[in-house]
């Protein structure tokens, strides 16, 4: 690639330019500083007349001062623009056209004051270079959009100049060759400076677009994990299910069994033993019956743990999918486990309660596991203002109270001269909470039970 082909990629910047989200990201960036340029070409005319005045009582015209007013009302114009929300996709060109024509006004203003004051042609570089300053810092131009600025402010000063001169309206003087001289290494300058700023800008934006990549990953990472535990809270599931049908379908086989005995095949019995033979058909009834209830309620836990026959987001009663969950786990958990409740009164809140069930399953989970033989699980829930907060308090020691002090936090751990990733099922838990706007916080002190706080906003779409 040539010189004058790499000159002319800096300027025009083709290359970043056919990234049509990059050009959405500086049209909005444009859109937004057309409000700081509107807002500063309202009050710094203003502040140039009050100055002008005070400095230079008579070198003000009705013309120069109808000029500099001028830029007050296209600064004006430029605010409603902006608030009225019309055509923000014209940001950058309207923005290079206002620049244009407050730098020819400012110039001309200048010109009008130095036909009574010829110092006032030396303003008209500085008069520019506030233009270009307001239009470097407020809007993503092009570089070459701001050479344009700066030849076309050059040209137009030259050429006025010139014709003030040949008129009479202006003295002749080294002025126009010097400002002419100094807009040139102005506009240089002032590209040289926008190449740097576009430059920056379009780093600023692959570095956002990182970010979002690396967080679209991280969500993607944080479902699988979700799904993962979910999985593992169906197995845990399946296991508990299994072990749970298993009783009440022996008592209805052994009932059954029974039954026909006694009623099929009708075998005879003595008189003496018909009081007895009553009293066992009841009794089987009643266990039968019993049974049947058992499995009821199992296949009602199960929808309510699973969800397979709802919608996604329902309204829950916390309550209920507490001790719902807490069978699940109990049934899971290789030992014996005690619960102990407190359940306050509180709203329904609005869910998906198949997550719900599997961070809370992973919590009680970890708190059977952490906590020694024999010793309870308090489960406490409580409405605390516009948030219904759960607590659950259980005994730890050694490495699991440090477990629960780091609890809901990525951690790694090396077994078998591997590296295994640890904590997942409660990391994926607190991910669960947060989806729903909620909270997880643990606490963990000598001498102290573990707890672990879970809160989530009310939904108030049930009363309490």
């Amino acid at each position: 690639m040539s010189l004058l082909e790499r000159l002319w990629g800096a300027l025009s910047q083709e290359e970043a330019e056919r990234d049509a989200e990059f050009r959405a990201d500086l049209q909005r960036r444009s859109w937004q500083g057309l409000r700081t340029i509107g807002w500063a070409l309202v009050a710094a005319p203003l502040v140039m007349l009050g100055v002008t005045a005070l400095t230079f009582p008579g070198a003000a015209t009705a013309a120069s001062a109808a000029l500099t007013l001028s830029i007050s009302g296209v600064g004006a114009l430029v605010v409603a623009w902006q608030k009225g929300g019309k055509f923000p996709e014209h940001a950058r060109s309207g923005a290079f056209a206002v620049s244009v024509i407050v730098s020819w006004a400012s110039i001309s203003s200048l010109l009008l004051r130095a036909a009574k004051q010829p110092v006032f042609l030396y303003l008209t570089s500085a008069e520019v270079a506030v233009v270009l300053l307001i239009v470097l810092l407020a809007i993503p131009f092009r570089p070459v959009q701001v050479l344009l600025i700066g030849l076309l402010a050059a040209l137009y000063s030259w050429t006025t100049f010139s014709w003030g001169v040949r008129s009479g309206l202006l003295p002749e003087s080294e002025g126009g060759d010097v400002n002419l001289l100094f807009l040139f290494l102005l506009t240089v300058l002032a590209t040289g400076v926008s190449v740097g700023r576009y430059q920056q800008v379009r780093e600023n934006y692959a570095a956002y677009r990182r970010q979002l990549e690396a967080a679209e990953r991280l969500r993607d990472t944080q479902c699988r994990m979700v799904l993962s535990d979910t999985a593992a809270s169906m197995g845990r599931l399946a296991a508990a299910l299994s072990h749970e049908l298993n009783n009440p379908l022996s008592v209805l086989k052994s009932n059954l069994d029974t039954m026909k005995g006694l009623v099929i095949e009708n075998r005879p019995v003595p008189p003496d033993k018909q009081a007895a033979l009553r009293q066992m058909k009841a009794q089987l009834c009643s266990n039968a019956q019993e049974a049947v209830e058992r499995l009821q309620q199992i296949v009602a836990r199960m929808q309510r743990f699973t969800n397979l026959d709802r919608a996604e987001v329902l309204p829950v009663r916390l309550n209920e999918l507490l001790e719902d969950v807490a069978e699940i786990v109990k049934d899971a958990t290789e030992r014996p486990i005690v619960f102990r409740w407190d359940l306050g009164l509180i709203p329904e809140v609005l869910v998906k309660p198949q997550l719900v069930s599997a961070a809370f399953s992973a919590l009680l989970h970890h708190a059977a596991q952490a906590c020694p033989a024999g010793s309870p699980v308090h489960v406490k829930t409580r409405l605390d203002g516009d948030q219904i907060r759960v607590e659950i308090r259980y005994h730890t020691a050694g490495e699991e109270r440090r477990h629960c002090e780091v609890m809901g936090e990525l951690d790694f751990q090396v077994e078998s001269n591997r590296i295994t990733a640890a904590n997942w099922n409660l990391f994926a838990a607190r991910q669960i909470v947060h989806q729903h706007g909620g909270d997880v916080q643990t606490h963990a002190s000598p001498g102290a039970p573990s707890t672990v706080a879970v809160t989530l906003p009310v939904n108030r779409i049930g009363k309490a």
